[in-house]
C-alpha cells in the first residue's frame, strides 16, 4: 500500500489533529540525526542506529515519540486528551511496566508508532503480540524458519542456503551486539566470527549465533527484510 493512501485510509478513522501529530512526531525521530535505538546514545552513535521505521521507534524511542504526540496534538487543539501509559498503567500491576514499552491511549483506543491506526487492547498492539510469542523467536527455531524466511523452500541443510545463513547471523551478530572499544565493550570475539564463517552444518553456526542472540531476535529481524 502506498504511503499516500496510508495516510488517507488513517485520516479517516483518526481524529485529523491525533493522526497529524503522530505523522509528526514519527517524521521528526525519524528526520532526527541524533535518534539512536536498540541501547544507541545520540552523541555516541556506534552503539546503535538511525531509526528507520515504526517498529524502530518503539524500540528505543517510544516514550519520546508518545510524549511528543502529546504535547503536538494539546498545540493543535488546546486539550490534554492524549495518555502516555505503559502497561503497568493499564493493568494496575507495577510491575507490567518492566515489559519496557510506553503507548498512547485516546479516546479508548491504544496507539504507538508501528501501530497508528489504534487497538481497543493494548495488548494487540504488534509489539506485545510479538512478546506473546516467544517460541517463535527462540534460537532453536530459527534454523528451518529462517529457510521459509528467506524463500528458500529446499532442505534447511542445503548448501547456499547455510552460507546465507552464515553471512546473515554475522550481520546480525554484529548489528546486535556492536563494540565500543573505548569503553572497554568488545561486542563480539572475533574467534567466534570466524568459526561462524567456517561452519559445515546448520547446528555449528546457530551454536554460535545463540551466544549473541538478544531481543530483537535474528529470526524476527529476518522476517522484517533486515540481514537478508
Amino acid at each position: 500500500m502506498k504511503a499516500k493512501v496510508i495516510v488517507n485510509k488513517l485520516l479517516e478513522t483518526v481524529d485529523p489533529a491525533f493522526a497529524q501529530a503522530m505523522q509528526q512526531a514519527t517524521a521528526e525521530c525519524l528526520a532526527d540525526v541524533n535518534a539512536a535505538v536498540f541501547g544507541g546514545e545520540g552523541d555516541n552513535k556506534e552503539k546503535g542506529r538511525r531509526p528507520q521505521n515504526g517498529y524502530d521507534i518503539n524500540c528505543g524511542l517510544c516514550e519520546e515519540w508518545s510524549e511528543r504526540v502529546r504535547v503536538l496534538y494539546r498545540e493543535a487543539t488546546g486539550r490534554d486528551d492524549v495518555d502516555v501509559l505503559d502497561p503497568g498503567n493499564v493493568s494496575g500491576n507495577p510491575d507490567d511496566s518492566l515489559e519496557g514499552h510506553v503507548f498512547l491511549r485516546f479516546k479508548g483506543r491504544f496507539y504507538d508508532a508501528e501501530c497508528p491506526e489504534g487497538v481497543d487492547d493494548f495488548r494487540k498492539l504488534p509489539l506485545f503480540t510479538k512478546q506473546a510469542e516467544p517460541d517463535l523467536d527462540a534460537p532453536e527455531s530459527n534454523l528451518d524458519r529462517y529457510a521459509k524466511a528467506i524463500g528458500a523452500q529446499a532442505d534447511a541443510s542445503a548448501l547456499e542456503i547455510l552460507r546465507h545463513f552464515r553471512r546473515s547471523a554475522i550481520a546480525y551478530i554484529k548489528w546486535a551486539n556492536p563494540r565500543d572499544a573505548e569503553n572497554g565493550v568488545w561486542g563480539w570475539e572475533d574467534e567466534d566470527m570466524a568459526a561462524l564463517r567456517r561452519a559445515k552444518t546448520f547446528a555449528e553456526a546457530e551454536a554460535i549465533l545463540a551466544k549473541y542472540e538478544s531481543e530483537p531476535s535474528f529470526l524476527s529481524m529476518v522476517a522484517q527484510g533486515y540481514f537478508v
